[in-house]
């Protein structure tokens, strides 16, 4: 290979090198996959060996993109992690490799991935009485891992903590011998337990003020009898060889030293910084002290094989491993929790983002599961039952790290946070890396965690923390694989182009930012081609949902057109009936904001309609589009459709291409019509000779009146009335700062002809902007909007009142933070105003 890097062209304008002269191999057309020198791995999905092909690779790398014909994916030290984590060795990674690629793999790709793999699973964060020790086999990587100031820091807190228990538990015995001696034999033994168990950690005295080596926070340990035992059984298991006298085989020595539980992310990131990924595994058949849940699968339930797949991953050597498991929405990742925990057989907490997502766990857990109603629990705004031992307790982000409790809520935290919980399921794990939601991996002690979700994407790329706080990813499945299997609906994706209106344009040049966005979401063009989708579609007998940003404009749509709709401030006791009353087919379309992105199950719609969006999220996409997978009956090419409405010539457009983003590495593609009579499914019919459905002259805006008088309505509304809907948590800031930052860069960065020409492509821009993560908001109305409610109102939300004098000062500050944001905002403005000028002289030109 020492030519191969003389054959590597670089091209620095085009960022692409030419791997075309690598060596291939004499067999090379049989075999499915290129492995090049700089650790990307492309996949050819028509191969004969693809499935098995997909399956090796998709364990050890990560998937960057998957059009029909060929994938693409990369090398990384997190997946090869978690290759590791799950029982692959690094001889299986390269001689899997090896048999799959059509070309001579560089000798530096082998190099790295032993490399990267040699320091994998050497380390275990282990929990034991509520207490976290980090382990190994190994005394010199503890050593090593003790040089870290954020890992002693830890370490000596955890010494303290274990110092002031002992006193604590020295002082009770003490205080019992006095007032009863008949008890003081009970109490001293317990004591002594206590002692024994921290020893088993700590060697230094009481005496010592602080640890000065490392040998006053680690020591050498026998395990107990019973995981002495499960250690040998192991052992003999792995040998084969029956000539080999087990009775003589000597237990395994571990070494370890606890942590304070209030730094295990610290220790975690520090961890994995370090290359010494401390992973969780739960040996959940031999745990003597948790006690067994109650709980198994009905006879009824079928686990299809990908899902099967993926708890194969969580199971792989008997054990309960940690990590992330990446569905696509529609495609049963609550089942896949649900036998998880039924596999375990142990005390769960399921943190899901609303209300209305906890309940759908509750129901779901009955449906596939046996086990009785009182092991089921609840802690929400609304629900506070107390905890049974064992139990599935099913709750909220928001209710495990909010600060302002009642005495009855901070009693269940209170008893939530003493238990050791034998598996952590968070539903929507991408939401976990936002500041707040992640405090939950301190504040709850468990065993093993599992991490859900259809988008593993954020805008800010804190995703990838997601990797040390709970544990690599286990699996991720092919959307389009399980479309054609007839897993996933067979959806149909359309970009529709609206025409702007001439007097809605001439104010869009002249407008500021929120008049804008309000001026191209209500254009009257796109309000037309939305009215005729959805009579076409309801004369089809399809169910659809319609999806805006806006409340402004998600008021004026549904009211003109008659239709019920949902935002934030909707009570929970409405959505509720609205949502049955679209399941049971007594509506059949229903208008939802930010709110519907996420935790709503509608199994029957098959159309979505989105007239505007939050910027340039790919996560809000994505998860728009799954509101629609769960599969369908009816039979054609497509049982599925999925419009996105774009006014042309404005910014929207811009967006519209970055939020695609992901579906299309998914290996979904988007068709772009500028007409109503080209849309594929009105062709049909009228290449068919069938009538038409629906009769032009009937939409709405027909006449010049209606289009001034919405243009009048938009003028006269308030600036905020632009804004997208802000259900949104403190926590979450930080990601739509980081964002909107990127959004500037880009801005700037962006060329004029795309607001003017109209054309939606640039290659050169591939930074997106974020949604805020609605769906993480505890789901009370009242907590949202202090109980207002508008879903048939036409009224717009009254502005906030005027923060209290004690507010007022604790406000204070925040004040630089709100400056910055200000900041941001005023030379986003900027930019905008700079291309609305560009866009004005050629439209004066035209």
């Amino acid at each position: 290979m020492s030519g191969a890097k003389k054959n590597q062209r670089i091209d620095d304008d085009l960022h692409f090198i030419d791997f075309s002269s690598l060596p291939m191999k004499s067999d090379e057309s049989t075999r499915p996959a290129w492995v090049l020198p700089d650790m990307h791995i492309f996949l050819e999905a028509f191969s004969s060996s693809y499935k098995q092909a997909y399956d090796f690779l998709i364990a050890i790398a990560e998937p960057l993109s998957r059009p029909p014909h060929v994938h693409e994916y990369v090398l990384t030290q997190p997946s090869l992690m978690s290759a590791v984590s799950i029982g692959m060795t690094t001889k299986d990674i390269t001689e899997g490799l090896d048999h799959l690629s059509k070309n001579f793999i560089d000798r530096r790709v082998f190099a790295t991935i032993r490399k990267w793999t040699s320091k994998h699973a050497k380390v275990k964060l282990v929990l034991q009485k509520n207490k976290y020790f980090l382990e190994s086999p190994d005394q010199t990587i503890l050593q090593e891992l003790l040089q870290n100031k954020v890992i002693r820091t830890a370490a000596e807190n955890g010494r303290a903590q274990a110092m002031e228990e002992m006193s604590r538990n020295t002082a009770a015995v003490e205080n019992a011998e006095e007032t009863n001696k008949n008890s003081a034999s009970s109490h001293s033994s317990l004591g002594t337990a206590s002692v024994s168990s921290l020893m088993m950690s700590i060697v230094s005295t009481a005496q010592s003020a602080a640890p000065s080596s490392f040998t006053e926070i680690m020591t050498g340990h026998q395990k107990s009898q019973n995981a002495e035992d499960f250690l040998l059984k192991q052992v003999i298991e792995k040998d084969t060889d029956e000539s080999i006298d087990t009775s003589t085989a000597q237990p395994t020595l571990l070494f370890s030293f606890r942590i304070s539980s209030a730094n295990v992310e610290d220790v975690r990131r520090e961890c994995f910084e370090m290359g010494y990924p401390a992973l969780n595994e739960y040996d959940f058949r031999d745990d003597p002290i948790s006690k067994p849940l109650p709980i198994e699968l009905r006879a009824t339930t079928v686990i299809r094989s990908y899902q099967e797949k993926s708890l194969t991953k969580m199971f792989g050597n008997g054990r309960a491993h940690s990590g992330l498991i990446v569905l696509p929405c529609g495609a049963g990742k609550t089942l896949v929790g649900i036998t998880a925990l039924a596999t375990i057989k142990r005390s769960t907490v399921v943190v899901c983002n609303s209300n209305t997502a906890v309940e759908q766990w509750r129901e779901q857990i009955h449906r596939w599961a046996l086990i009785n109603e009182k092991h089921v629990v609840r802690f929400t705004s609304q629900s506070k039952q107390q905890l049974s031992d064992p139990c599935i307790l099913i709750t909220t982000y928001s209710m495990l790290t909010t600060t302002n409790r009642n005495k009855e809520s901070e009693a269940v935290m209170d008893m939530i946070c003493k238990r050791d919980w034998g598996l952590l399921i968070f539903d929507e794990v991408h939401g976990l890396p936002a500041r707040t939601f992640r405090r939950v991996i301190s504040s709850l002690k468990a065993h093993a965690m599992l991490g859900l979700t259809a988008t593993l994407v954020r805008e800010d790329a804190k995703i990838e923390d997601l990797v040390y706080l709970i544990g690599p990813k286990l699996y991720e499945a092919n959307w389009i694989d399980l479309q054609r299997e007839g897993f996933l609906a067979r959806v149909q994706c359309t970009e529709v182009w609206c025409e702007m209106n001439h007097a809605f344009f001439k104010d869009y040049l002249a407008s500021d930012a929120q008049h804008r966005r309000l001026l191209y979401v209500m254009n009257p063009n796109k309000f037309r081609v939305c009215e005729y989708l959805i009579k076409f579609h309801e004369a089809r007998d399809d169910q659809i949902i319609v999806f805006c940003d806006t409340i402004f404009a998600l008021k004026h749509y549904a009211q003109m057109l008659r239709k019920p709709f949902i935002f934030g401030d909707t009570k929970e006791e409405e959505r509720i009936l609205l949502y049955d009353y679209f399941r049971h087919g007594q509506c059949k379309c229903i208008f939802l904001s930010t709110v519907g992105d996420t935790a709503i199950d509608l199994p029957d719609a098959n159309v979505i309609i989105q007239i505007a969006s939050h910027f340039g999220s790919r996560r809000q996409e994505a998860q728009r589009l799954g509101r629609i997978l769960r599969p369908k009956a009816t039979k054609g090419e497509f049982n599925a459709f999925f419009y996105s409405l774009v006014s042309r010539d404005t910014s929207e457009m811009y967006y519209a291409t970055k939020r695609q983003q992901f579906l299309v590495d998914q290996g979904y593609s988007f068709m772009v019509v500028s007409e109503i009579a080209d849309l594929p499914i009105v062709k049909e019919r009228r290449e068919k000779g069938e009538p038409p459905l629906v009769d032009y002259s009937s939409l709405h805006y027909s006449s010049s009146q209606e289009i001034e008088e919405s243009l009048r309505m938009i003028r006269d509304a308030k600036k905020e009335e632009g804004e997208v809907e802000k259900i949104i948590q403190k926590d979450s800031l930080e990601e739509v700062r980081l964002s909107k930052r990127r959004t500037i860069t880009d801005a700037a960065a962006a060329p004029v002809s795309l607001l003017a020409s109209g054309s939606s492509s640039s290659s050169s821009l591939s930074v997106t902007a974020s949604t805020p993560t609605a769906s993480f908001v505890e789901g009370s109305a009242s907590a949202l909007s202090g109980g207002r409610s508008g879903v048939y109102s036409g009224t717009s939300p009254s502005p906030s009142p005027s923060p209290s004098p004690s507010s007022r000062s604790a406000s204070t500050s925040s004040q630089p933070q709100q400056k910055k944001q200000s900041k941001f905002f005023a030379k986003y403005n900027r930019e905008e105003e700079r291309m609305r000028k560009k866009g004005a002289e050629l439209f004066k030109r035209e």
